[in-house]
């Protein structure tokens, strides 16, 4: 059956990820509503957005940073202050790295979304309902502040959208050279890919992390909807 196969858990991944960035830009809206910050004009309302999201804009820079380390790119600064821009937006923070080749630098700048995810998984994977407590609940915190701060900005998928397009590329002139000659070491190549998303063995693995997220889904929902409730109060 179809809930058997790898792919279908995949594509449900993928999907789920999809929607927590729609609910992490709700949240972002609503918040910057209830503090003020999305006008743009006061620094102490953004500051107030800042200190709230502070602990998911630490572990997002940091992502970048850890990441930079594991590719051996120097990390030229980090900023974790609360800053307007020129342009009225707010900038949380930022990690600069030096510029190498683009495979790096798209690694470096998707950082805060592979980190999020494995540490969203883990988080979510021990928190034991049966005995809510206020550490339980200190872990709901973090999933949100993580789930909400782990989506990238434009400068963040700058390489990584190049990368891609050579990767398609990549793979569809493989396709193209087999089929005209058929070498062994591309078939085996294809294979691999294929067998991969036969393997049984991972099912229960993703049928697993897809729950955990349909969870993160849920809370960051509940979450929206109880800003978005306080936000019909707000008169200014």
């Amino acid at each position: 059956m179809i809930w058997d196969l790898n792919l279908f858990w995949i594509i449900l991944l993928i999907f789920q990820i999809i929607l927590l960035n729609f609910l992490s830009k709700n949240f972002h809206s609503y918040l910057f509503f209830l503090t003020g910050a999305h006008t743009g004009k006061s620094l102490f309302s953004a500051k107030i957005a800042g200190l709230i999201l502070f602990i998911g804009t630490l572990i997002h820079e940091l992502s970048h940073v850890l990441m930079a380390g594991i590719l051996f790119v120097r990390v030229k600064s980090l900023n974790l202050k609360t800053e307007l821009t020129e342009d009225k937006h707010i900038r949380f923070g930022t990690a600069e790295v030096e510029q190498v080749d683009p495979f790096r630098n798209s690694l470096i700048g998707i950082a805060p979304l592979i980190f999020g995810l494995i540490l969203v998984y883990f988080i979510a994977s021990s928190i034991d309902l049966n005995n809510f407590n206020l550490i339980e609940f200190f872990k709901l915190l973090l999933i949100s502040q993580i789930s909400n701060s782990m989506f990238l900005s434009k400068s963040d998928t700058l390489y990584f959208k190049y990368v891609f397009i050579i990767f398609i590329f990549f793979i569809l002139f493989l396709f193209l050279i087999n089929f005209f000659y058929n070498f062994s070491q591309i078939n085996f190549f294809f294979s691999n890919i294929l067998d991969f998303f036969k393997n049984t063995n991972l099912v229960s693995l993703l049928k697993d992390i897809n729950l955990i997220f349909i969870f993160v889904i849920l809370l960051n929902t509940l979450t929206n909807l109880f800003l978005k409730f306080l936000s019909k109060y707000k008169r200014y």
